[in-house]
């Protein structure tokens, strides 16, 4: 991950939308950040983050088919016993 640099605009965003067609439903689908993502954006200076205009922009989980054998039986420590859990 790179951080922006001062250019706000275009970033690239990676994969597509619930709305897109399958070609651009994989991760190397890119399209570039538009200012309207943000039109609406109440903070001021606006976040480089927050795109509250583009629904379709947002974060993908992947899980491995097979786990690897070193992550193999590895459990988080967080548990709901755990002083910090859901905060």
């Amino acid at each position: 991950m790179s951080v922006p640099g001062p250019a706000r605009y275009p970033h690239v965003v990676r994969g597509g939308g619930f709305e897109d067609e399958p070609a651009m439903l994989r991760s190397a689908a890119r399209r570039a950040s538009d200012p309207e993502w943000s039109r609406r954006d109440p903070q001021l200076p606006q976040s480089i983050w927050w795109h509250t205009d583009a629904i379709f922009v947002g974060f993908r989980i992947v899980r491995a088919v097979e786990e690897t054998p070193a992550l193999k039986d590895f459990h988080s420590k967080i548990t709901r016993q755990s002083p910090d859990y859901g905060q």
